[in-house]
Formats: structure tokens, sequence, C-alpha cells
């Protein structure tokens, strides 16, 4: 019988390539199908505390902002549950909040956010404009309706933020949910672990080689 005798080299260098294909593959799934996530809260900053409502009628100073993890940001999309200093809360991730548009007016707030300056004013207003979107709808304003604030500038740059809804880019966000705590909106991160592990698998086939 004829034919090409297979060059032990090459076969051994294709077993190799295709190795670090699967753990590159297997590394990019794992982070795609990761829909958990423990995170320790520690506060509020840049913000600024709010006098306003969530039912129409109960006024008080609320601390509103940029919500800092440890590791991450966000902002809060239900302000109606509680959340502690240093508590390390598991959240449920998903990629659609309450509604399409209720998700899109969402995305489009956080993204004008990190598109500013990024201030404390700025980052009280986007935090009240999400709750808006959330409790009263894309359409309201702070000054009417549960959701509302003083008469003060960050309502008024808040209802700005929500009247250049329509004219806005979406970012790339992603819910961090918990039936009991706070849940949480926040720029989708770069899938960087799945990168590294696969950069990682790399170097250690071509160490054994």
């Amino acid at each position: 019988m004829s034919g090409v005798t297979p060059n032990p080299f090459t076969q051994m260098k294709l077993k190799h390539i295709c190795c670090i294909t699967v753990l590159a593959t297997l590394a990019t799934t794992a982070y795609t199908n990761a829909q958990d996530l423990s995170a320790k809260y520690l506060g509020i900053d840049p913000g600024s505390s709010v006098k306003g409502t969530f039912d129409g009628t109960n006024f008080r100073f609320i601390q509103s902002g940029l919500v800092q993890f440890e590791g991450f940001e966000a902002f809060c999309v239900e302000p109606t549950q509680g959340i502690s200093i240093n508590e390390v809360i598991d959240y449920d991730i998903a990629f659609t909040y309450s509604s399409p548009e209720a998700t899109e007016s969402i995305a489009k707030l956080v993204g004008n956010f990190y598109s500013s300056g990024q201030t404390a004013s700025e980052a009280a207003a986007t935090q009240w404009a999400i709750w808006e979107v959330v409790i009263d709808g894309s359409g309201g304003s702070l000054f009417s309706g549960s959701a509302q604030v003083d008469n003060t500038a960050i309502g008024h740059l808040a209802n700005s933020y929500l009247g250049q809804l329509p004219t806005l880019p979406a970012a790339d966000v992603e819910f961090l949910t918990n039936p009991k705590r706070q849940d949480m909106v926040r720029l989708v991160p770069e899938p960087a672990s799945a990168s590294l592990f696969a950069l990682a698998s790399l170097l250690l086939f071509r160490r054994r080689r």
C-alpha cells in the first residue's frame, strides 16, 4: 500500500495548536456563561446628597451618584432595597432590565455619563435620571410623578439628560440583580480574563515543547 508517511513533528505541532484552540474557546465560553458575581459595596463617589422621593410624597436627602464596588463601579437601578457599606452581595448578571425601552434608556444615560466630565453633579443627575426611567418611564420629569427631586440644579441637569434620550448613543451595559438588594447597572467589562488564560496556555505549551 503506497502513501506519504506522516511527519511526527508536524503531528505534534498540530496537536498543540488544537489544544490551545480548545482551551482558548473554553476560556471565552466560561466568561460568556458566567451568570453570578459576588461584589463588596464600598460607597458612592462621585456623588451628592439630593433631596428627593420615590413615592411622590416623602422627601428626604439621598446620597446619589456613582456606586463603588471593590473592582468596579455602577449605577443603582432599584433604589427601594437596602445596601450596606462593606456588604458582599451575590448578584445575577442580565442584559435587559424591566423592558426593552427601559434597558435602552438606561444604557444611553450610562453612556452619556462616561462621555461627560464625570463630576459629582453629573453623577447625581445621571443617577436620578436612571431612577426616573425605572420608576416613572422614559418620558417623565423629575419635578412630577413618583420619582421627584427638589427644583435644584441637579434636577434640571437630570431632566436635560432625559430630554436628550432620543439622540444619545447607548453604552454596552449589563445589569446586576439581587431580589433583596439594590440592583445595579455597569459597563460590560472587557473579557480580559479569557485572553490572559489563553495566553498562559499558549506559553505553557511552548515551554513543554
